[in-house]
């Protein structure tokens, strides 16, 4: 091999290197918002299980009438018409309220289910340069050879 052919070589070897880092300087550049974002949200569920009840108020809404069987000892059977009162009845709690409505409300228990943490990490991908160690084959005039060193690498960000 000649002195021309390894000035050539060399030439042609460092116009591409310079050509990868002015690519990857301009490729770095441009606007990235919006790509390697990556969102995750993550809910923690609370849930309230009370059988105690505060009664805040207890209004009688309307009268319902219904006729009812009366059967008494003597074998006569017969209906009569009774009025009913409906009510409405309000419980409330520290995280709750309820409104119960018909006739003799009450409640066994209530179970109330909340988000309570909702965790929102955002990670982005900051660099497209990086350095480190590096290792490979390489293309030389002797052929191919291993390569181990330090290096600079271009990651491509989408």
């Amino acid at each position: 091999m000649t002195v021309r052919d390894a000035i050539m070589t060399a030439a042609i070897g460092a116009a591409l290197i310079i050509l990868a880092v002015g690519i990857g300087y301009c490729a770095g550049r441009r606007d990235l918002s919006g790509r390697g974002v990556v969102t995750v949200t993550d809910t923690v569920w609370n849930e309230i299980h009370d059988t105690t009840f505060i009664e805040v108020s207890r209004d009688i809404v309307r009268h319902d009438t219904v006729r009812l069987a009366a059967v008494d000892t003597a074998v006569i059977r017969d209906s009569v018409f009774v009025e009913i009162p409906i009510e409405q009845r309000v419980f409330e709690g520290e995280n709750y309220r309820i409104t119960a409505f018909g006739y003799d409300v009450g409640l066994k228990d209530v179970s109330i289910s909340y988000p309570a943490v909702t965790a929102t990490k955002i990670v982005t991908r900051r660099w497209a340069f990086g350095v480190g160690v590096q290792a490979g084959y390489g293309i030389t005039m002797h052929g191919l050879s291993p390569y181990a060193g330090l290096g600079i690498s271009f990651g491509y960000v989408f």
